[in-house]
């Protein structure tokens, strides 16, 4: 199989998505700081109980994922009936 050079528009395209992976890189090492925070800092700091039902930090980590993903879904639903219109 003969290898062919790269075009000058996949050659930016690698340039940048190299260029992207330090700040990808950090952001994922920063986000999983995230699973700490709750964990160490908010079961000695927030006020679990509810109505005689006492959290653990386990539901307020689940708590941020739905948040996040309820979020995601206008955009996405916007996009899906888009292309399912045409």
């Amino acid at each position: 199989m003969k290898q062919r050079s790269l075009t000058a528009t996949e050659s930016h395209s690698v340039v940048a998505l190299l260029m992207l992976m330090p700040l990808l890189t950090a952001y994922w090492v920063v986000n999983t700081q995230e699973w700490n925070t709750y964990n160490i800092w908010a079961r000695d700091h927030v006020d679990l109980l509810y109505d005689h039902w006492s959290a653990t930090d386990f539901w307020l980590l689940h708590a941020g994922i739905v948040a996040a993903a309820g979020m995601l879904f206008p955009v996405f639903g916007k996009s899906l009936r888009r292309l399912s219109a045409q």
